[in-house]
């Protein structure tokens, strides 16, 4: 069943690879019936090659820079849910860049649960955890990004629900907040 919804602002989902940021996005998308933009898809479609070649040739730096140009692009619309790459916080203007056009929510998960989901045979490569993802790796990655992840206005545990489940959560909870 879709639902209308009118925002005057954009959400953003934020969080590890892993999390179900573009899942749940996409799935949240058609169920308020909003734009759903999955940043990491932008960058490919806008650089004509995947994100594992442009780190390759021309650096995390360039890819950073890339991200935060289309975040801004975007910010500057209405009712679109926005699944963002999980280092977009690293940079702290793109935290403001989406608290000050959005409500920011944090998909989080546990690194081990992580680790499965980015280990599967559907899962993408991701270029900063390499080939295969590791719980050590994810941790640090997580314990890294946690202050900034913090920031999200609000925060949803995907560990034991289904994509279903988490867009189910997150509509009431958005609803709720209307």
């Amino acid at each position: 069943m879709k639902d209308n919804h009118e925002f005057d602002y954009n959400l953003y989902l934020i969080g590890l690879s892993g999390t179900g940021k573009s899942t749940c996005g996409k799935m949240l998308s058609q169920k308020l019936n909003l734009i759903f933009i999955d940043l990491d898809k932008e960058i490919t479609k806008k650089e004509k090659t995947p994100i594992s070649e442009i780190f390759l040739k021309k650096g995390e730096k360039y890819f950073r820079k890339t991200e935060t140009s289309l975040l801004e692009k975007f910010s500057k619309k209405k009712n679109h849910i926005i699944s963002t790459g999980g280092g977009i916080v690293e940079n702290n203007y793109n935290m403001e860049v989406m608290k000050n056009s959005g409500k920011v929510i944090w998909l989080t998960a546990s690194p081990i649960n992580i680790t499965k989901r980015l280990n599967s045979k559907y899962a993408e490569y991701r270029p900063l955890l390499g080939n295969s993802p590791n719980v050590k790796i994810i941790s640090q990655m997580l314990e890294k990004r946690k202050l900034v992840y913090n920031q999200a206005e609000f925060k949803i545990n995907t560990n034991n629900n289904s994509p279903s489940e988490v867009v189910k959560k997150l509509s009431k909870l958005l609803l709720k907040n209307e």
